[in-house]
Order: C-alpha cells, then sequence, then structure tokens
C-alpha cells in the first residue's frame, strides 16, 4: 500500500516515498484509507477473514512497522471496508461480513487509539437471510458533533433490501430510512453535513433512479425525499458516492447507458440543501 499527496485543487500528485503496509497480498479493491487528527494517514484492507491496517507511512517497501488485524472470525470475508475518524479523533472501521452463517452482516468497530469490540448493525443480515453486500464501500460516517452512524439494507430470506437503515453504531435499534422500502434499494451511501445532519441516499433499481433523505442536524428526524434521475437509457448504475461537508450534496457514481459505442463514464450531480 501506498500514498500520495496533492496540494489543494488535486491537480498534481506526488507518491510518498515508503509504504504503508507491511503485507504484499493489499486488494486492488476492498480497501480503505482516512488520517489521524494530526495528518498521518491510515489505511485499511481486506485480508480475507480479518480487516488488516497500517498506521503511518515506514520509509521501507514494504514496511518493516507490522500491520495490525481484526479477525472477524471462520469462515468470514470483509466486504467494502470504509474508514471514517470521529469529532474525538478515534478511528473507525465499518464493512460487511460475507459469510454465509449467522455473523454475515454490517459491522463497526474503533480501531484506533485502540481496538474495540465488533458492533454488528441490527437486522443487518444472518443465515438464513438474503445476501445485501453493498456492492461499494459501506455506508459510514462520522457525524459533526458526535456519533458514527452506518446506513445499510435490511434483509428478509427472499429480499436483500427490504428497506435502508440508518444506526447510531452502538444504539440497540436503527431507524427506517423514509421511501426506501420498495424492495430495490441498493448501493446505499451516507454524508455528514456540516450541521449536524446526514444525507442517505440509494439506487432504486425498480424506478432507475436515486433517492435521498436529508436528517436534521439532531438526526432525530427525516426530512423529504428527493428523486435524482440518472443519465437518459442507464442499464448499469455502480458505486454511488456522496460529499456533503460545506453544505450542499454532491453525488457520483458510474453509469453505462444502453447506447451505441457507449462506455462506463462518472456521473455527478449537486443537491442543495
Amino acid at each position: 500500500m501506498y500514498s500520495a499527496t496533492a496540494g489543494e485543487a488535486g491537480q498534481t500528485w506526488a507518491l510518498t516515498t515508503g509504504s504503508m503496509s507491511q503485507s504484499k497480498l493489499v486488494p486492488l479493491t476492498d480497501d480503505a484509507a482516512a488520517t489521524e487528527s494530526s495528518g498521518t494517514p491510515l489505511a485499511g484492507w481486506s485480508a480475507g477473514a480479518a480487516f488488516d491496517f497500517h498506521v503511518g507511512t515506514d520509509p521501507a517497501t514494504p514496511s518493516t512497522a507490522p500491520d495490525h488485524s481484526v479477525g472477524i472470525g471462520a469462515g468470514g470475508v470483509v466486504v467494502g471496508p470504509t474508514l471514517v475518524r470521529d469529532n474525538s479523533g478515534h478511528l473507525w472501521a465499518g464493512w460487511f461480513d460475507g459469510s454465509f452463517d449467522a455473523k454475515q452482516g454490517y459491522y463497526a468497530v474503533q480501531i484506533v487509539p485502540s481496538v474495540g469490540p465488533k458492533l454488528k448493525a441490527p437486522g443487518s443480515g444472518g443465515k438464513t437471510l438474503a445476501n445485501n453486500q453493498p456492492l461499494e464501500s459501506v455506508a459510514l460516517a462520522a457525524r459533526t458533533g458526535g456519533g458514527v452512524y452506518l446506513a445499510y439494507c435490511v434483509p428478509c430470506k427472499t429480499v436483500q433490501c427490504t428497506h435502508v437503515a440508518l444506526w447510531k453504531v452502538g444504539s440497540a435499534r436503527a431507524k427506517v430510512v423514509p421511501g426506501s422500502a420498495t424492495g430495490h434499494a441498493s448501493h446505499v451511501a451516507i454524508a455528514a453535513g456540516p450541521s449536524g445532519h446526514l444525507s442517505i441516499a440509494w439506487h432504486d433499481s425498480g424506478s432507475n433512479k436515486i433517492k435521498e433523505v436529508r436528517t436534521n442536524g439532531a438526526v432525530s428526524a427525516f426530512g423529504k425525499l428527493r428523486t435524482i434521475s440518472v443519465p437518459p437509457s442507464t442499464i448499469v448504475f455502480d458505486g454511488l458516492e456522496l460529499q456533503g461537508s460545506t453544505g450542499p450534496l454532491d453525488l457520483v457514481a458510474l453509469t453505462l447507458q444502453n447506447k451505441s459505442g457507449a462506455q462506463a463514464t462518472y456521473w455527478a450531480a449537486q443537491i442543495k440543501p
């Protein structure tokens, strides 16, 4: 694993000398990155039945400093990991456990300054339930003002996503996201806003549109359901991501249109508060 730096505009990048992993088996996908409050970079990745991570850049390649590991048990597999830093400076990881037993589901765990318990999101999966893996990085966000939140699909035996849930990590219950109970939600994404609110979005394959809901600043209520059209004749929708730290919500997705010579293209839209 390597890192690079850029100016604020991100127009030019420079590879940092050294590496961010001792492992030589970091996957091309199922990896994530964040920074500590000091600016020290942190990288994490799926190591099969474990989530491995490395803090800081080592001048040697591979790193002489060891990686850290959070095991998830035999038969498990870490899918779509995400890293976030909460307002106390702690680093959290979230992932989907793609095992086919009772462990299957969505998890969050504090990893810095120390590794805490693995917390499973309520109703997020199980042995007899449909496989509802995220198809992208899990939707984990650190709220301005406190709390780490996870948005995910809740499955039943026959449907991968009966509805989208919003869970404050550590709480006993999760909230049902309005408008998400169509049975066609997927590619769930989340973003934290500057005033404490959260935005949750997903692709509804039944209508082939993006749906988005914004909470209030206390995350105690939801606002209106918004519908965003994707490019005309979209036949493949993948990798929805959100960014809302300055107020307006930016959406980015990878789409493919049903027309001659079409190629997969990144598509963006913005929603104002």
